[in-house]
């Protein structure tokens, strides 16, 4: 090797010196946070359960053929110490003469022993193999199949005395994890059939006890009158122009016993109506509902504005929202002064039906009993109704829930009532 150069030894040792202090004071470059590594019992969770049982099953096997070894090596040993503790053995000038197995008996004892140590040999596998399945079996039960079941038990329990206030989740990735899930769907699902049967229950409830109150005055007018009528006609006393009037108000009444029961059949049929929606087309449903609207108004002799912005085809029950936005623009058309705004659009999934009027607006017990059949608000000392609503909005309140949307009801910041309504689109 030749001499080195003297001169290119200083400038090598200081470029390593700098290089050095370069990377010293460098920002060290960001590690990427390790993932964090899954423990056993949580591959185990995630696991389906064909694929635990298998593993369970192999590492049992394993165990087994581990200990199984062990203890036929243990028995073989024990046997052996039994033959060399009966060997007679010399020492003679350094040499070792063992005399020949023939040659020396046995005890009992060790005869029995080296008979168990066979026996053993042959058992204890077969008994460490099934020892091994059974922990597995016990493992994999406590594991996997323990605590949902305990979970499904106790709900069925709580579902069978229904009692439908209470939730549970089992967040395990197997068939089990996934049937807990779909057990959870299915008490949700009752519990809310059960609020919603609650709910029409109680507006049952209501509307029978709204219809006997309304029904309660045309009957006594109609047994007023009767009395009247059987008192003083045999008597004479009653003149052909009063016995006319009479009939008269008794028809009428009459007259309204009838539409309160046609109300309340239609009530019925309305709790029955399913929607069906159909592909339509948006510009031709807007067209129908303005001509339908503007026929409507001319009946109220008022001004109704309508505006539209949806367009293509669309899917929902066409006779649903026709029927609904035709009440919802009569209620309207019977309390507005001159004029009624109703506009029509989509917006995330849901077709909007949103109506003001120039009337009174809603009184603040109205705001709460708006949408109640039969409701009706108390009257001015001139016998006119303060009230926006009756069996109309409720009407477009049933229908727009049925239909997968809902109906609001306030007042408008300009003044006037404001109704808006949604169904929601296939």
């Amino acid at each position: 090797m030749g001499p080195v150069n003297e001169e290119l030894r200083p400038s090598l040792l200081d470029e390593w010196r700098e290089r050095r202090r370069q990377r010293k004071s460098a920002p060290k470059a960001s590690r990427r946070t390790p993932r964090k590594r899954r423990t056993w019992r949580e591959r185990i969770d995630r696991m389906s359960l064909r694929k635990a049982f298998i593993v369970y099953i192999l590492g049992a096997l394993v165990m087994a053929l581990i200990t199984s070894f062990i203890f036929v090596f243990w028995m073989q040993e024990s046997a052996n110490d039994i033959y060399r503790s009966a060997q007679n053995i010399s020492l003679e000038y350094n040499a070792l003469y063992t005399v020949p197995h023939s040659g020396y008996e046995l005890s009992s004892s060790d005869s029995f022993m080296l008979s168990f140590y066979g026996a053993a040999s042959i058992a204890g596998p077969v008994i460490l193999f099934l020892l091994w399945i059974l922990m597995a079996y016990r493992q994999f039960y406590r594991t996997k199949l323990k605590r949902p079941f305990e979970l499904l038990q106790k709900g069925a329990a709580r579902i069978a005395a229904s009692d439908l206030d209470f939730s549970f989740s089992y967040p395990a990735g197997d068939e089990l994890g996934t049937l807990c899930q779909a057990f959870e769907r299915m008490r949700g699902d009752l519990a809310e059939n059960n609020r919603r049967m609650w709910r029409m229950m109680e507006e049952r409830r209501r509307v029978n006890a709204a219809f006997a109150h309304d029904l309660r005055t045309p009957i006594t007018v109609i047994k007023g009158y009767t009395e009247f009528l059987q008192t003083y006609w045999p008597e004479g006393k009653l003149s052909d122009e009063k016995i006319s009037s009479t009939l008269t108000l008794l028809h009428d009444s009459t007259q309204r016993l009838e539409d309160y029961v046609a109300s309340m059949r239609a009530l019925q049929n309305l709790e029955e109506l399913q929607p069906d929606p159909k592909a339509l087309d948006g510009s031709s449903f807007s067209n129908g509902l303005e001509s339908a609207l503007t026929i409507l108004a001319k009946e109220y002799d008022k001004r109704i504005e309508f505006h539209s912005s949806i367009k293509g085809e669309l899917r929902f029950d066409g006779a649903m929202v026709l029927r609904t936005a035709e009440n919802l623009a009569a209620n309207a058309l019977r309390y507005a002064q001159s004029r009624v705004l109703l506009d029509m659009n989509v917006q995330d999934g849901f077709l909007w039906l949103c109506c003001t009027d120039d009337g009174p607006g809603f009184t603040a017990e109205g705001l709460k009993m708006a949408g109640e059949p039969f409701y009706r608000a108390e009257k001015k000392p001139s016998g006119e109704l303060s009230g926006h609503f009756g069996l109309g909005l409720n009407i477009v309140r049933t229908l727009s829930e049925k239909h997968g949307g809902n109906a609001s009801f306030g007042n408008a910041p300009e003044g006037g009532a404001a109704v808006t309504v949604s169904f929601r689109l296939s």
